[in-house]
């Protein structure tokens, strides 16, 4: 009898290393340099909470608004150097209404665009690409700030 109540431990723990395990790959590869790449830095900054659904499990509808007055700075970022601190900002800018912002810079080039909100810092690596017609429209793009510190940026693409 023992030796069964030990396999069934035993079996128990297994799966639970299992999780820690990837739980700790995930936060890992979360915190390596994300760089995105765009034609044009503009678009619309949201906060986006998300709400878990009471009758089905990993399930959740998002509610969203725009941050309005949200003061953003645009760095260029260096080969390895980090951002932002003993940098002068490029340019500045804020939000407007519905949480819409744009930056005048056009030149091509590695950034930091950064950006206090809930007291949280975000600092997101930006890669103005050369932009060849760009068809980049500022009303189909943008980041998502969650209230863990994440940024996500956003486009959206509409097919025909």
């Amino acid at each position: 009898m023992a030796s069964d109540q030990l396999s069934v431990v035993t079996f128990m723990k297994m799966p639970l290393s299992a999780v820690v395990i990837v739980s700790l790959c995930q936060a890992s590869l979360a915190r390596q340099e994300r760089k995105w790449d765009v034609d044009r830095l503009c678009g619309r900054i949201d906060q986006v909470q998300k709400i878990p659904d009471q009758k089905f499990a990993n399930t959740f509808s998002e509610r969203r608004r725009g941050l309005r007055g949200l003061a953003m700075a645009l760095f260029e970022r260096r080969g390895g150097r980090p951002c932002c601190k003993d940098m002068v900002a490029l340019e500045t800018t804020k939000t407007g209404k519905d949480g819409r912002f744009e930056f005048k810079t056009k030149d091509p080039g590695d950034f930091w665009l950064m950006t206090n909100w809930n007291a949280k810092q975000y600092k997101i690596a930006i890669v103005i690409k050369q932009p060849k017609d760009s068809s980049a429209m500022c009303s189909k793009q943008g980041i998502d700030l969650d209230d863990s510190g994440n940024a996500y940026w956003w486009v959206t693409i509409t097919v025909d």
